[in-house]
């Protein structure tokens, strides 16, 4: 039998929303990496939409933590439902 430990360490990678606007169902977040934005996000709730600015290139290397565009985006898109849905303000 052989025991081990693991070790978890934070990836460095945040989202930070800097608007809710729950009237016109709208939010604006920042995604980070290691303190810096790398792409900011405009969520649309009732058009069903996201525009973003910026690329994921410095975080390419995460794909195989399962963290890629997609799955941030996704991950922004839903929190912004809920926070819009229950009319929740982040912090």
């Amino acid at each position: 039998m052989s025991l081990g430990a693991t070790e978890f360490r934070p990836l460095g990678v945040k989202t930070e929303f800097t608007s809710i606007d729950f009237e016109k169902k709208q939010a604006k977040a920042n995604i980070l990496y290691q303190g810096n934005v790398i792409v900011a996000v405009e969520v649309n709730i009732l058009t069903n939409s996201l525009s973003k600015e910026g690329n994921f290139d410095a975080i390419a290397h995460l794909k195989d933590h399962g963290i890629n565009e997609k799955s941030l985006l996704h991950e922004v898109m839903e929190k912004a439902r809920l926070y819009i849905e229950e009319k929740i303000t982040p912090q």
